[in-house]
């Protein structure tokens, strides 16, 4: 599968290395640039990476019996 830039649509190629997300992991940058575009535009990376964290903790949790709250707060 190939993989492409979440903000710009480039596709890696041999010379471009693309990285994912440190915070989520589910979402590909082809540059640092095109990662803060993406986090600052409104409605971008950042309202959404908390929340795939949580989901991720969720299924993760889930998978392994925990009861603790993937938010880590009190109901």
């Amino acid at each position: 599968m190939e993989s492409t830039c979440f903000l710009c649509g480039k596709h890696a190629s041999g010379e471009l290395n693309m990285k994912k997300c440190m915070g989520c992991h589910s979402t590909i940058y082809c540059s640092k640039k095109c990662h803060v575009s993406h986090w600052k535009k409104n409605g971008g990376h950042k309202t959404m990476c908390k929340k795939i964290q949580v989901l991720h903790l969720k299924i993760v949790g889930g998978a392994s019996g925990s009861t603790e709250s993937a938010a880590g707060g009190a109901g």
